[in-house]
């Protein structure tokens, strides 16, 4: 994303989401069952670049941003699991 957003410092996004999009009841279950919080802060390029992709996606930003962010955590730690005798994880 460093070379996307590289390019894109000068960003112009234009996005509006006029339309409530329904949740799921799985969306509803999992933000029921939510209880942490995390902040994190972003650009104003950035921030207008995840709302983008969120309404491309018919999703919240926060579930947008949420998954990417475990699908990336997950990514990173499956390539650090090695597997020892046994089939043991370690």
């Amino acid at each position: 994303m460093g070379e996307i957003a590289g390019r894109l410092s000068w960003c112009m996004y234009s996005v509006r989401t006029t339309e409530e999009v329904p949740m799921s009841r799985d969306t509803a279950e999992q933000r029921a069952i939510r209880q942490s919080r995390i902040n994190l802060r972003a650009s104003a390029c950035q921030e207008q670049l995840l709302k983008q992709a969120a309404a491309a996606t018919d999703r919240t930003m926060t579930d947008f941003v949420l998954e990417s962010a475990v699908v990336e955590a997950e990514r990173v730690l499956v390539d650090r699991v090695s597997i020892g005798p046994g089939g043991r994880v370690g």
